[in-house]
């Protein structure tokens, strides 16, 4: 049976996950393109927090975690890329990619589109980690190695951003110091404080800036506590399991965005898009599980 931890976890994971399938929806992120700025600052970077806790470098667990991750990314993406290429004039996506062989390579191995980006930055944050900590040397000094790698890669790989890495490695750096992220990000109902006053006051709010990195970290300690103290336990434990099974959400979820574009017209009297979003949602998560 699930431990507490896990629970607490894969709740946060379920909100966020859930936060990035409604504002990759087209029609709500037009309509709400204030909250979508707002929500970005925090949605995935929060998940790369989760990630880098959660990653495991002893060497006799990586493999297995580090191909689940880069054959799911390489098989659907390139999938993806290839579709776009072909369907490109009659798909209602933002994306898109020149035919051929060769620039579907180029976007499969440097420049990620979609929700697939989380992925390629995953394998290669969990890849260019684990070199540094086969090193003889202390914690601190193998997480100097590994951003240096890290930011190395970011300067040739479009699709990477080093901003990424570092939240990963603040996620990392509370496991393998031997912390539960719940003695440093304390779960607090009254983290909607500071949550508050960063929105309102930070002048350079953005997933890049410190006030992004402050942002994050208290959003994660207001979901953490938020698990406890919410009183609809079918919505609670409904998060959960979107949470425990969010890489296949990832995965999915491009597919099915596009096809929620198809019905959008029977929606067309709710001028907020609102009820549109939330069926949307509802659908694409579904459909992906």
């Amino acid at each position: 049976m699930l431990n507490k931890r896990i629970y607490d976890y894969d709740f946060v994971k379920g909100i966020l996950i859930t936060l990035m399938v409604i504002f990759h929806l087209t029609l709500t992120s037009q309509s709400f393109l204030i909250v979508k700025e707002w929500v970005y600052v925090f949605h995935m970077s929060g998940f790369l927090v989760l990630s880098g806790y959660f990653f495991n470098d002893d060497s006799s667990k990586f493999l297995k975690t580090f191909t689940g991750i880069l054959w799911p990314y390489l098989i659907f993406n390139t999938l993806y890329m290839v579709g776009l290429s072909v369907m490109q004039n009659y798909l209602p996506t933002n994306n898109s990619v020149e035919p051929g062989v060769w620039p579907i390579i180029k976007q499969v191995l440097f420049k990620p589109a979609g929700t697939y980006w989380y992925l390629h930055t995953m394998a290669l944050c969990m890849l260019g980690t684990f070199a540094a900590s086969r090193l003889r040397c202390n914690l601190f000094n193998r997480m100097i190695i590994a951003c240096a790698i890290l930011f190395v890669v970011s300067l040739f790989v479009e699709g990477f951003s080093f901003i990424h890495v570092i939240y990963f490695m603040i996620g990392y750096l509370m496991r393998a110091s031997g912390n539960d992220m719940r003695s440093i990000i304390q779960p607090s109902l009254l983290s909607v404080i500071p949550i508050a006053l960063i929105t309102i006051f930070s002048s350079d709010l953005a997933r890049t800036s410190l006030s992004g990195i402050a942002l994050t970290l208290v959003m994660l300690s207001f979901l953490l506590a938020l698990y406890k103290f919410l009183p609809i336990a079918i919505l609670r434990n409904t998060l959960v399991w979107v949470g425990r099974n969010s890489i296949a959400i990832v995965l999915f979820s491009p597919i099915f965005t596009i096809v929620t574009k198809l019905f959008a017209p029977i929606f067309a009297f709710d001028t907020t898009q609102i009820l549109w979003s939330v069926v949307s949602t509802i659908f694409v998560i579904a459909s992906t599980l």
